[in-house]
């Protein structure tokens, strides 16, 4: 005699959500200071106090340990702009000149570990228009940036999983991820200098180019496999049969990052017979990306290979139609240029892949907005509805250098994903 036997097992998830609370609280003033031969002298200042408590817990953190945060930031900045060529001056070579001094200053006090930091920064730069069509920018600024209260927080283990480490898959490795008590601040130097071109024989078009060049020290990243392997080999742990059992990947202060690329933005306004339509389209181009895993090492450069820095091409392009007072209609699309998996032609990822290359990728998103009629949108707190879709065409690449998730880390691996959002304004 067979007798089947059923059970029934219950099983209790608690999902533990992740709150934040941000305090507030600024005083600005800005103003004419003096008035000179070329124009108004105006300065503009602010104090800022904020306070930032955070608490969670990393969704692949195992066990799920709940972290505390608190972060209050002291802040003062000044900025004085300074005519010295206006358009009342009426010029023939030149239509506006004006030199803007800025200084920043900025203390931050991590409560949940007793970190402080500060600093004082100041940026200096001009605008200079020879005549109605071109403008002419630059600037030169330092930089301070604090490790955020989730940076500094202890890092949190995954449950085991497939890793890849100069081109090799090893299984079932455990990784830590998240923050690290013992970050330092970074500091940077940042260059930029640009033309803007608001040609007269083509009304509301304008074209920008900028060039850019920063440098960071203590350069605050999520470190690779690769890089761990080769700069930090104490992070990641073996068996005595020569196997990865442990990573650590928290983040940490490397050495220096040196960058520089073109960014570039063409935007145009007309309109139609079917209503306002305003088109938009960014480009960067990063020409090197290097950086230097710690004091004293060489620089490697970085650009294509995203586990350590940017793609080289990379481009924005979205059309918005206002067909009417309440209805609008929109598409977004995304370039991303091809990029190259890192590790030799012979390891194990590569020769799975097929080629040490994922290829370009371009993403469309479409989504209708919809306006309650203004004789009744006050009473209801000025609703407006947003329908989408992102990914429309399921579009993706492969990219086995992930492991266990070989979807390009471009693509959203839900691929096609839709939306509904509602907005309320008082």
């Amino acid at each position: 005699m067979l007798i089947a036997a059923e059970s029934l097992n219950i099983y209790f998830v608690i999902v533990i959500m992740s709150t934040q609370q941000l305090y507030d609280y600024s005083l600005r003033s800005s103003g004419s200071i003096a008035n000179w031969y070329a124009d108004k002298i105006n300065l503009a200042s602010g104090l800022e106090y904020r306070e930032l408590k955070t608490k969670g817990h990393a969704e692949h953190s195992v066990p799920a340990t709940i972290t505390k945060g608190e972060q209050n930031t002291t802040s003062f900045y000044s900025e004085l702009n300074v005519p010295f060529i206006s358009p009342q001056m009426q010029l023939p070579f030149a239509k506006l000149l004006e030199v803007q001094l800025a200084g920043r200053y900025e203390k931050f006090d991590i409560k949940s570990n007793g970190a402080s930091f500060d600093a004082t920064t100041p940026t200096i730069g001009f605008r200079f228009k020879p005549n109605d069509t071109i403008m002419l920018r630059g600037s030169y600024g330092e930089g301070f940036v604090s490790p955020s209260v989730s940076q500094l927080n202890a890092p949190s283990i995954a449950d085991p999983s497939d890793q890849v480490v100069n081109g090799n898959i090893y299984q079932n490795v455990i990784k830590k991820s998240g923050g690290n008590p013992n970050l330092e601040p970074e500091s940077s130097e940042t260059i930029n200098a640009g033309i803007i071109l608001t040609p007269s024989f083509i009304p509301n078009l304008r074209m920008s180019i900028d060039y850019y060049k920063i440098e960071k020290d203590n350069n605050i990243i999520t470190p690779d496999n690769d890089l761990l392997a080769k700069y930090f080999p104490d992070r990641i742990q073996y068996d005595s049969a020569g196997n990865i059992t442990e990573i650590d990947a928290s983040v940490l202060n490397a050495g220096s990052l040196k960058t520089s690329g073109i960014d570039t933005n063409l935007s145009y306004f007309l309109t139609t017979s079917l209503g306002d339509l305003s088109l938009n389209a960014n480009y960067t181009w990063v020409h090197s990306y290097k950086q230097q895993a710690k004091p004293g090492a060489d620089f490697e450069e970085k650009v294509n290979i995203p586990t350590g820095g940017p793609v080289k091409n990379r481009a924005n392009f979205s059309a918005y139609l206002q067909a009417t007072d309440n209805w609008g209609f929109g598409w977004n699309s995304q370039f991303v240029g091809a990029y190259r998996l890192a590790g030799a032609e012979d390891s194990e990822v590569i020769q799975l892949q097929g080629s040490n290359k994922v290829e370009h990728q371009i993403f469309h998103d479409v989504f209708a907005r919809y306006k309650v009629p203004a004789n009744i949108a006050a009473r209801y707190g000025h609703p407006e509805i947003t329908l989408g879709v992102n990914n429309i065409f399921k579009s993706y690449e492969k990219d086995l250098s992930r492991g266990q998730t070989y979807i390009s880390r471009y693509a959203d691996p839900r691929l096609t994903t839709y939306f509904l959002n509602l907005k309320f304004s008082y």
